[in-house]
């Protein structure tokens, strides 16, 4: 399945990723001698899908681990470390700093180097417009179920992203968010456009434009209502349980006798058509210079999904991960941020009416059926009322 696993506290590489022209570093070099043996081998072959030049990088670690390769260059450095979005303050500082450091170029000397000589991943289509020493490289938490990193590279027409999966299972994830954004309407604002998707033998890559902004900050979340108010399609309403979310949600919510009397109240509802983001997250939000706002990370998106899902998750995710409240809190949380005016004026819209806790039952029972996250103590806390 995924190429690289946690294994007693390090990330060990699978065999294809070792280059037989890797050396290790020039030990005289202090800053070299750090210990390599640990490093993960999807950096290399991250970089190498789209770089064959001679690697330049230096090297971010976090809890313990490398999860970012610097290009030398300032401005690809820079461009790096915007794929990057932490939420936690220390780790806001932290990446303020490596910015500085970046910004006068200093990066190069304060941390420690990748090494290797480079080489180049054969991928189908073929792709070489990568210009050569610009890539950078965000590796995703190796706890995850599959391996993921993030490219961003410059080509003559501008910068890149680039989205790597490892394994079967990654290339089904990658495949599936390319075959999401082809299938949304044209012309709806917020939605990147794919550039390509290529394989290699042990990943798939997705490309997408560069899409320059800040992701929005706490309780910025409210502008996240311009896009899910402009992807209300204009479709004819349909029952609950037309919608290709249904199967998860009824699958989360038949295990308990108070999930099969919310999944009754949730089956008598007639929704409107949405865009479904499916991971409608704050920082996932990114705001554009010319106040319009874009939305990243597609993996789970629908072009007729169920609405309010995302609205919810939108509200959902600061609760747990940020202020990491408690089931019954983030509940109560978000049935607070969905008295506001202005969600309660889209939740009518679009067939919810006034009931704000069958959204947020939908949301969650989603999200745990789909297996996206681990939601059980949330969801029984939200169908409490149905006991």
């Amino acid at each position: 399945m995924t190429a690289y696993r946690r294994t007693s506290g390090r990330i060990e590489p699978s065999p294809p990723y070792r280059f037989p022209n890797r050396h290790p570093a020039d030990k005289s070099d202090a800053r070299a001698a750090r210990p390599y043996q640990a490093m993960p081998s999807p950096l290399d072959a991250a970089l190498s899908a789209v770089d064959a030049a001679p690697r330049d990088h230096v090297l971010l670690r976090r809890n313990g681990r490398f999860f970012m390769a610097l290009p030398a260059d300032r401005e690809a450095a820079l461009r790096t470390l915007r794929l990057y979005q932490p939420q936690r303050p220390k780790a806001v500082m932290a990446m303020c700093g490596v910015r500085c450091l970046a910004a006068t170029g200093l990066h190069r000397m304060f941390l420690p180097k990748l090494p290797g000589i480079g080489g180049k991943v054969v991928l189908n289509p073929e792709f070489s417009g990568c210009l050569a020493g610009s890539a950078g490289v965000l590796l995703g938490s190796p706890e995850h179920r599959v391996q993921r990193a993030i490219l961003s590279y410059r080509t003559k027409e501008g910068w890149e992203v680039a989205k790597l999966a490892f394994g079967e299972e990654g290339r089904s994830v990658v495949a599936g968010e390319h075959a999401a954004l082809q299938s949304m309407p044209i012309g709806m604002p917020g939605i990147p456009q794919s550039l390509g998707l290529h394989h290699a033998e042990e990943f798939s890559m997705l490309r997408l434009p560069f899409l320059d902004g800040d992701a929005l900050m706490p309780r910025q979340d409210m502008r996240g209502m311009d896009l899910l108010e402009a992807w209300v399609r204009e479709l004819p309403a349909k029952p609950a349980c037309d919608f290709p979310e249904w199967s998860a949600i009824r699958m989360a919510l038949e295990t308990s006798d108070a999930g099969k009397r919310a999944l009754e109240q949730l089956a008598d509802r007639t929704l409107r058509p949405v865009i479904r983001h499916g991971d409608f997250a704050r920082w996932n939000l990114l705001g554009r210079k010319d106040g319009s706002l874009a939305a990243i990370d597609w993996e789970w998106g629908h072009p007729e999904g169920m609405p309010g899902l995302d609205l919810v998750h939108l509200f959902a995710q600061d609760a747990r991960l940020v202020h990491q409240l408690k089931p019954d809190a983030v509940v109560r949380a978000v049935l607070d941020a969905l008295s506001a005016p202005r969600c309660r004026e889209y939740l009518e819209r679009t067939g919810w009416g006034d009931d704000l806790l069958l959204p947020i039952i939908a949301s969650i029972a989603w999200k745990q059926g789909a297996s996206h996250q681990e939601n059980a103590e949330m969801l029984e806390a939200s169908v409490s009322v149905f006991r």
